[in-house]
């Protein structure tokens, strides 16, 4: 087969333990790019947070691509300029973060700068911002503070406390937003039809490459609909 995209998730795929990329790894994605293949950061992480690793790789370069938010905001990183991007729906934000507080749960979204809640700052969160290596802003009033264009919202808890949750919200959001798991401690709020999948179809779609020419790489459960879009996968 011809690789002509090269579809990576980060966390526990791309990255080590320590959140950094091996020069092996960078060589051996460099000599790829070389040979034809774009190469994709795929992650449920907010644009900010995959872009130290895209320069690591040269992204600008070598004219690769970011799927940020699950693809939620595809980016050509040559340009800097936006592919795709889907917003989260307005209508919906005091329901959604509404969910969360009557479970006693954080939930958190992005701005320019990097994580903003209304708390607690548990130590999900406090994951969450090592993960992307950006600050938290507490602020009084999430829904109130969330008045700009953003693409997804995250509730952190305890895995089975989200396993239940994630049931119920996605039942009470049937056809308004998508509700999945990323990490068993990271509950996805998403706009409608925004997942990895979804967001590898489209980057296909604009650089016209067929499935057989595509390679995705992955360990979680949002990247499992990405892997079976590629002809072939890689499971991490």
């Amino acid at each position: 087969m011809r690789v002509r995209l090269i579809a990576m998730d980060l966390d526990g795929t791309l990255t080590d333990s320590n959140k950094k990329i091996s020069a092996h790894t960078v060589e051996t994605l460099t000599r790829a790019a070389h040979n034809g293949a774009t190469l994709a950061l795929a992650s449920g992480r907010p644009l900010i947070g995959i872009q130290p690793v895209a320069e690591t790789l040269h992204l600008r370069e070598l004219g690769g691509c970011i799927m940020a938010y699950n693809g939620g905001q595809i980016v050509d990183c040559a340009t800097g300029e936006d592919i795709y991007r889907k917003n989260f729906p307005a209508e919906y934000v005091r329901e959604a973060i509404g969910w969360a507080k009557r479970e006693n749960l954080a939930i958190l979204s992005y701005d320019h700068e990097g994580i903003v809640t209304e708390g607690p700052v548990d130590r999900y969160v406090l994951h969450e911002s090592r993960n992307n290596a950006v600050p938290i802003r507490v602020v009084e009033s999430l829904p109130e503070y969330l008045d700009y264009p953003f693409v997804k919202m995250l509730i952190c808890g305890e895995p089975s406390h989200l396993l239940r949750l994630k049931d119920q919200m996605a039942e009470a959001f049937t056809g308004r937003l998508d509700i999945y798991l990323a990490e068993p401690v990271f509950l996805e709020v998403m706009p409608l039809g925004i997942n990895k999948a979804a967001g590898l179809k489209r980057l296909m779609e604009h650089l016209g490459v067929q499935p057989d020419e595509v390679v995705a790489c992955g360990d979680a459960y949002n990247d499992l609909p990405m892997m079976r879009q590629a002809y072939a996968s890689v499971a991490v």
